[in-house]
């Protein structure tokens, strides 16, 4: 799992590095027949050069020359990553081969990571077509949108990864805790927000903010955080508008006149109170409980990890080698060593360091063995008051026991006096 986790890191990292030494295919401006224009952020490069030069038609590096030069490794990195690509897809197909298809497709990450190889692929193998003259509208590269794409799926399924280690895994197991219980309360949360929404569109329509209905929906959302811009959206009011006045900063635009400003002030103010206090904090109190149900059981869910993370290695493997490796008579013998040993090799440390809760030493055993003893104490007297309840109860049942042998006794005596049977 750890070599293989190594591999992928290397993989998107060599990919993250292909796509920081790629400049972003609008910087050249394609609007002349013969020759291309570089806008600023490009000419930065070379300072020494005015803005504007023209640029020969060519490969892509003969475009870039005279504002931008690829560093010699990105093309040794555009080979490692097809390398590794298509390693990772050898072992996701033999993954394939050996659970089942249907097995496989279960997996979100496994979804997620034959994605990103599919679209880096795409990437590495389409984007110096974005800086070549002789294509059609280069400066809306496809290319470049599906390498964004990919990097952040890259750092997704590193999250995705990491998540089997018991160091790591805890902090990503409250991720998802807090995201399953926010999806639980989500449609709670979406009819505030479209509510809210729809009043703002219709009250504020004039405004760029509010004026269309996913502008408007987006802007909600925004100003749940605290983005307000009050002063831009509810100060201006239609006495400021000024038809005559041109290019006065000073002049209110139409597009910022707030012409509903008594309903917008009572709308905005129940926003403040509903959605940006209580439905916020709401959220976070959720958020709260759900960590601390997992930092409660964080010991056990470290475990669980661990026994997971071991069953993923072995299932890994085909089914006919899978039990081949284990021997049932092997002895296992356990070295108890200090925190700062240093006779642990660098692997040692690094496995321990990943797994804190396997590590043995003397003080982790001293702390286990005072714990138990205190819960054996507790134990033994715990017993000892049931022991005393029960000599207790053992006594009042012999009194019990007698006072009904004498009613016994006086009720023969009766009926004998009387000549009474005890039918």
């Amino acid at each position: 799992y750890y070599l293989n986790l190594l591999v992928y890191i290397i993989f998107m990292f060599c990919l993250n590095i292909y796509a920081f030494d790629s400049p972003p295919p609008y910087s050249v401006d394609f609007s002349f027949a013969n020759e291309s224009r570089v806008f600023p952020s490009c000419v930065g490069n070379r300072p020494e050069e005015p803005i504007g030069v023209p640029i020969l038609e060519g490969t892509s590096q003969d475009i870039w020359s005279d504002c931008y030069i690829f560093p010699p490794i990105r093309d040794n990195l555009g080979i490692i990553c097809y390398i590794l690509i298509a390693f990772r897809l050898l072992l996701e197909f033999l993954e394939i081969y050996t659970s089942g298809i249907l097995s496989y497709i279960q997996e979100v990450a496994n979804i997620l990571e034959i994605a990103l190889y599919a679209l880096s692929i795409l990437f590495l193998n389409g984007i110096d077509t974005c800086y070549d003259l002789t294509v059609t509208n280069p400066e809306h590269c496809w290319e470049w949108d599906v390498g964004a794409t990919a990097i952040l799926l890259s750092w997704m399924v590193l999250i995705l990864f990491i998540r089997k280690t018991p160091v790591f895994g805890i902090y990503i197991l409250m991720f998802v805790s807090v995201m399953k219980t926010f999806f639980q309360f989500l449609f709670i949360f979406a009819l505030f927000i479209f509510g809210f929404a729809l009043t703002f569109y219709m009250l504020l329509q004039n405004q760029v903010p509010f004026d269309s209905l996913p502008k408007s929906v987006m802007k909600t959302i925004v100003m749940m955080i605290g983005e307000f811009e009050y002063e831009g959206i509810f100060e201006n009011f239609p006495e400021d508008y000024d038809p005559t006045c041109n290019d006065d900063p000073d002049c209110a635009e139409w597009n910022s006149i707030n012409f509903t400003s008594k309903v917008s002030y009572v709308i905005f103010c129940s926003f403040i109170i509903v959605v940006t206090i209580v439905i916020s904090n709401i959220l976070v109190g959720l958020a709260v409980d759900d960590i601390k149900g997992v930092q409660e059981s964080a010991i056990l869910q470290r475990q669980a990890m661990k026994i997971r993370l071991a069953l993923f290695a072995e299932y890994k493997l085909p089914h006919s080698y899978r039990f081949s490796l284990f021997d049932n008579n092997r002895k296992h013998v356990v070295k108890i060593g200090s925190e700062d040993s240093i006779l642990f090799s660098w692997y040692s440390r690094f496995m321990k360091w990943i797994d804190r809760d396997s590590r043995v030493t003397r003080h982790k055993l001293k702390t286990l063995l005072s714990e138990k003893e205190d819960e054996l104490d507790e134990v033994w007297e715990e017993m000892h008051k049931l022991d005393g309840q029960i000599k207790e109860i053992s006594s009042e049942i012999g009194d019990v026991s007698e006072n009904v042998q004498k009613m016994s006794r006086m009720l023969a005596r009766l009926l004998e006096q009387h000549n009474l049977s005890e039918e």
